[in-house]
């Protein structure tokens, strides 16, 4: 264990009052969802640190005290990550919610963004748009049993399109076992 992460991590650890948990459920497309934190100031600015700065040991802090809560409620399942811009990991050098997750079950990389496009920068009537910026990469999906139960996640939910997305596209192709994660949701106040 390196210095850096023991600071990293115990730093995070230090932020468990700040972080506020909602604990709740939703539905998207018929599909439960579960939704981890609210998504305030704190969140924010942790996020950003661990995406846009590249602080890696912040990976471990996001799902503290809900890990075996994951493996048994989603037992089995595999983890399917939000659509990515291959170029955004490539910059970064890591892919932030494969880090994050791959401590709780295997994640597969299905969908991709077709450009640098970023949902959180369009109007939420433009985010409705979402399908006409992402591709299935559809030799991926033969690794799956249509029958297994599949666990699509995100870091923040705002309008609930890329989830929705998602959970189309794979039940579109035969998958039934479909359930949601998300780790911060806005709420308002």
């Amino acid at each position: 264990m390196t210095q850096e992460w023991r600071v990293s991590y115990a730093r995070c650890a230090s932020c468990d009052l700040k972080l506020e948990r909602l604990w709740t459920s939703q539905k998207i497309e018929g599909y439960r969802f579960w939704i981890l934190y609210k998504y305030n100031d704190f969140f924010k600015s942790l996020l950003y640190r661990y995406k846009g700065l590249g602080e890696r040991a912040l990976s471990l802090g996001f799902l503290k005290g809900v890990t075996m809560w994951f493996w048994i409620h989603f037992e089995k399942a595999a983890i399917i990550m939000p659509p990515v811009h291959l170029m955004d990991d490539d910059r970064r050098g890591f892919s932030p919610l494969k880090e994050i997750f791959k401590h709780v079950g295997p994640c597969y990389q299905l969908f991709f963004k077709q450009g640098d496009y970023k949902q959180s920068d369009q109007s939420f009537p433009k985010r409705k748009d979402i399908g006409h910026h992402l591709r299935v990469e559809e030799s991926q999906l033969n690794t799956l049993k249509s029958y297994q139960k599949l666990v699509c996640v995100d870091d923040v939910l705002t309008s609930g399109e890329t989830m929705k997305w998602m959970l189309q596209q794979l039940k579109r192709r035969g998958f039934k076992n479909l359930h949601g994660f998300v780790l911060a949701h806005p709420t308002k106040a």
